[in-house]
């Protein structure tokens, strides 16, 4: 729980410094933090590595644990410790000795993984060899190198090359995992778990019926009756006067009141977005529309 936190407070803190300039470097101990729209870390002697930007490049060893995130990370230089990415285009040339966890849509993992890989995107290649176990799932995967413990897999395609062995038990999961061809003796044993898989990206958006529509657009309008009511109970009850005035005001002067109210709703929707696009403010946006 307090890594997942520190991941979040960096992220944060990582948007708060895109805004403000094109790229930032903050360092305290050996740990290094980079944001930017493009960065590179090139420092030697890094411990714990904080990297967020469109284009991340690793090229200088880090001893401790690398936490990515961007459109396209590159990892080009060894990582001492675990490897965290999450992006889009995610490129690993060199070991990581720890543990390996990346979300993206294309993963090509070109050199050892000694903990354990675990790795989910549209397209997966696994082209070096994993110290641990392997959880994987892609719509197309690619196996090239050896796991030396069991080996989650959940794939509508998925290939191995001649010779890659399995050390432990390989799960096949999709929808034709019993017609999958493996190469001979590729693990001790073998599991096969057919699992539906979408055709296609059409069949996984699921339309609500039109009762279901109406039913939840029933339930939001008495949800937004019941905040504004009770808004308005709370403003009578802390500033009776005001709440007076403005209900003269709306009654002699009707056009300019609903004037004066959209503009304001188009102000408030204005600084939500404002707010969100700084990262650090995205935490006060559902304050700001409740509001």
């Amino acid at each position: 729980m307090a890594r997942i936190l520190a991941i979040l407070l960096f992220s944060f803190f990582a948007a708060a410094l895109q805004a403000q300039d094109d790229s930032e470097r903050f360092a305290i101990g050996n740990d290094r933090f980079l944001a930017g729209s493009s960065v590179v870390a090139g420092d030697s002697g890094t411990g714990d590595l904080f990297a967020a930007a469109e284009r991340v490049v690793v090229a200088a060893p880090a001893s401790g644990i690398a936490h990515l995130a961007g459109r396209r990370l590159s990892v080009t230089a060894p990582i001492g410790g675990a490897l965290y990415g999450a992006g889009m285009d995610i490129t690993v040339t060199a070991p990581v000795s720890g543990s390996a966890t990346l979300f993206g849509y294309d993963l090509d993992i070109a050199e050892s993984v000694g903990g354990d890989l675990r790795g989910f995107a549209r397209h997966i290649r696994v082209a070096g060899d994993v110290g641990g176990y392997a959880l994987l799932a892609a719509e197309q995967i690619e196996i090239v190198a050896n796991i030396a413990g069991d080996a989650d897999i959940s794939a509508a395609e998925l290939s191995f090359a001649p010779g890659v062995t399995i050390g432990g038990t390989l799960t096949l999961r999709g929808p034709d995992a019993e017609e999958i061809e493996l190469p001979a003796n590729i693990a001790a044993e073998v599991i096969r778990v057919e699992t539906d898989w979408p055709e296609s990206p059409g069949e996984r958006i699921v339309v609500p019926s039109v009762g279901t529509f109406m039913v939840a657009a029933l339930v939001s309008f008495i949800f937004f009756i019941v905040i504004v009511a009770g808004l308005g109970v709370l403003a009578a009850s802390l500033a009776p006067m005001h709440v007076d005035e403005s209900v003269e005001r709306a009654i002699l002067r009707p056009g300019h009141t609903l004037w004066a109210g959209a503009l304001t709703l188009l102000l408030v929707l204005g600084g939500a977005l404002g707010l969100a696009i700084t990262g650090i403010g995205l935490l006060l946006v559902p304050l700001v529309i409740l509001i």
